[in-house]
């Protein structure tokens, strides 16, 4: 009976050892489909990327670590769209934005079009507000769950922007983070009690988790 029940502590120690390796291999699943950190170019389209802006004084450049968008004339375009995409198995865009200026009600867009030559076919996914403070940096995310196929991803600073808005933008990240996090995280607390010496139990005991891998609230949980 002593060794049955040495044994039976063995296996549910292996079965918890076990959880804790799936929760770990998923938790480092993340893939990363496109990622671009901006780092001087000389040559935007030589990188891949297209802009557009329909005023020759607003302008699209590279800073020492960034892309920086100039805006002195209220025009309805001015994009910065990176190369074709598949969007297929994305939902998440991330990347670092700076305000350069103390103009307040600066729009950032982000979005996909089909055609790099035709605005018309820009479709609008997120719209950030970014604050007027003098070079302030923050992080974005937006999802992307909707979007599906070959598209291009765009950055727009658009009409309802005032004139010299100032927005350098880097470290654009594309994955499939946004999913690929959603289940729940380590149990705690675990703690297995043999039974007498004759009685082929144990009692086991355990908290569960309240956040999922990636943080988030876990709303549910099924034994």
């Amino acid at each position: 009976m002593k060794l049955r029940k040495v044994q039976f502590v063995i296996l549910m120690m292996l079965v918890f050892v076990q959880y804790i390796s799936f929760a770990q291999t998923n938790k480092e699943s993340e893939t990363i489909y496109f990622q671009e950190d901006f780092n001087g170019w000389t040559n935007i389209e030589a990188e891949g990327w297209y802009t557009y802006s329909p005023v020759g004084w607003n302008y699209i450049s590279p800073q020492d670590d960034a892309i920086n968008f100039f805006k002195q004339d209220p025009a309805d375009y001015m994009m910065l769209i990176s190369p074709e995409i598949d969007f297929t198995n994305i939902n998440l865009l991330e990347f670092i934005y700076k305000a350069g200026s103390s103009v307040d009600n600066k729009k950032l867009e982000v979005g996909v079009m089909t055609d790099p030559t035709d605005p018309s076919t820009f479709e609008i996914i997120n719209i950030i507000t970014v604050e007027g403070f003098e070079w302030m940096s923050d992080e974005a995310s937006t999802p992307l769950d909707a979007v599906t196929g070959m598209k291009h991803l765009v950055f727009n600073i658009s009409a309802s922007s005032p004139i010299y808005t100032i927005i350098d933008i880097d470290s654009v990240v594309l994955s499939d983070e946004g999913a690929a996090s959603d289940w729940p995280n380590y149990i705690s607390n675990l703690e297995i009690v043999p039974e007498d010496l004759g009685v082929n139990s144990a009692m086991l005991s355990w908290t569960n988790p309240d956040t999922e891998a990636d943080g988030d609230p876990l709303t549910e949980l099924a034994l």
